[in-house]
């Protein structure tokens, strides 16, 4: 997944992305994929640079509600 295409960034809603980004200092990208069969899954995140920080994952399966700060986190099991 092309992420730069994901989030807007090469249309003119990228300026409102750039808005809250740089008011809230975060920048929350949405991705959707459908998994197509039941069992184990991975997610791979690779670092292109050293300066970008990823701080939260969030997978919704359903029934996430919207929050300013995003949901609480889980339990590990």
């Amino acid at each position: 997944m092309n992420v730069a295409t994901a989030t807007g960034a090469n249309d003119t809603t990228m300026n409102r992305q750039w808005e809250r980004g740089t008011s809230d200092n975060v920048n929350i990208t949405t991705t959707t994929h459908t998994i197509a069969t039941p069992g184990v899954h991975v997610l791979k995140f690779w670092m292109v640079d050293p300066t970008v920080v990823l701080q939260r994952i969030v997978v919704d399966t359903g029934g996430l509600l919207p929050s300013y700060l995003g949901p609480p986190e889980s339990r590990r099991l």
